[in-house]
């Protein structure tokens, strides 16, 4: 039997734990003890324990947390390991049912743990599913549409100039995104803004981008020459040719498309190369993965606290009641949600740095915080992000 990698990446288990507001209580404790069994399970290289930590888990959380679609790879990759190749496709159907990131199934074509269970004909089966997947598209307000069902949410900005996307899916819903875009309107794409390098983000650019200009900030396109490591033992190779941005934006810039102005500010955070798109005339926002609608009470700062503060007030500065704000996942939310976000992260950023100005430490700071309710999680990430700025 296969030994399982070491790593147990769960996307992100700081957004896992600490997120969903609707979870109660008592379900995510039930959550964490499994989870915990699981992660035990894995140290002993204990394949049937870690699964069935797994599954016990995985019911206690939210029926459409973010996080659904990794627990579910992580399930359908430990049977893949032990043979079981009716459970890993019975896993993998299930990201595809549940339409969070289901093509994040993606990623099995470079994890050598499905290498046991690829030439099944349930295996081929689901990935058959892929050639009929549909995109849907939405219109949002004035010229932007909202393009969902590719990995992220696309915003395509339409009209007689052509079609701007922010953002491109995963590369295997390239077709699906060109035949939802053909519905919209019969137009050539001439731009395609990466909001930062991950591949549901970026995997469509080679497709969707042949005629057009992919923009992005300078450090995407550097993390795209190289591979990419999803799970420890799955690398994705290099971008190369037309898959790389040919546009760099390091500084807040606008475009003039569509009859209107487009304007891109960088807002590193969620890596050292995020880009928000504005869409003044249409009055949208696209926030990329710097914000997860509903998933959070919070919005993490980045390493750069004091940049992403002066980079929000002037952005939200812009923004009206009747603004509409695109999440890279999630859906579609007033200003004011994004806004109530973001007042209880300066919140909670005052807070820290009032610990760090009166030199307490960061188990200090947790201690305290915890009294005010903040996460500890993210009470010492912001600690050091604020002690090394």
């Amino acid at each position: 039997m296969r030994r399982l990698p070491r790593s147990f990446h769960l996307a992100c288990a700081l957004g896992l734990l600490a997120g969903s507001a609707r979870a109660q209580d008592g379900d995510l404790d039930r959550f964490r003890t499994h989870f915990d069994q699981a992660t035990n399970a894995l140290a002993a290289d204990d394949t049937t324990g870690y699964t069935k930590a797994l599954e016990q888990a995985y019911p206690f959380l939210p029926a459409r947390h973010l996080n659904r679609p990794f627990v579910q790879y992580h399930l359908a990759r430990a049977y893949a390991m032990a043979g079981d190749s009716l459970s890993a496709a019975r896993w993998l159907s299930q990201m595809l049912n549940d339409r969070i990131e289901g093509l994040m199934l993606y990623y099995t074509a470079y994890d050598g743990a499905f290498d046991p269970v690829r030439s099944s004909k349930s295996f081929k089966d689901v990935m058959r599913r892929v050639d009929t997947l549909e995109v849907t598209a939405t219109h949002v307000q004035g010229n932007v549409y909202l393009l969902e069902g590719a990995g992220c949410q696309i915003a395509a900005q339409v009209g007689q100039d052509g079609i701007l996307l922010v953002d491109a899916g995963y590369s295997l819903a390239a077709p699906a995104i060109l035949r939802a875009l053909d519905r919209i309107a019969k137009a050539p794409i001439r731009y395609v803004i990466n909001t930062h390098y991950h591949e549901d983000h970026v995997g469509g650019d080679a497709t969707l981008g042949a005629q057009a200009a992919v923009v992005a900030h300078p450090k995407t396109r550097q993390a795209l020459l190289e591979p990419q490591t999803f799970i420890e033992g799955v690398v994705v190779p290099p971008h190369t040719g037309r898959s790389l941005p040919t546009l760099l934006v390091e500084h807040p810039v606008s475009i003039e498309f569509n009859g209107e102005t487009v304007h891109l500010f960088p807002l590193p955070g969620h890596t050292e190369g995020d880009l928000v798109v504005r869409f003044e005339g249409s009055n949208v926002l696209h926030m990329g993965d710097r914000y997860f609608a509903g998933a959070s009470p919070y919005i993490w700062p980045g390493k750069q606290v004091n940049t992403y503060v002066a980079t929000m007030d002037s952005l939200l500065a812009t923004l009206t009641p009747d603004t509409k704000v695109i999440a890279g996942h999630g859906p579609v939310t007033p200003a004011a949600s994004l806004n109530a976000s973001y007042q209880a992260t300066l919140e909670l950023i005052d807070f820290v740095r009032m610990a760090v100005t009166a030199n307490k430490t960061v188990e200090q700071a947790k201690t305290m915080g915890k009294d005010r309710g903040f996460p500890e999680p993210w009470v010492a990430g912001i600690y050091e992000a604020l002690t090394e700025e």
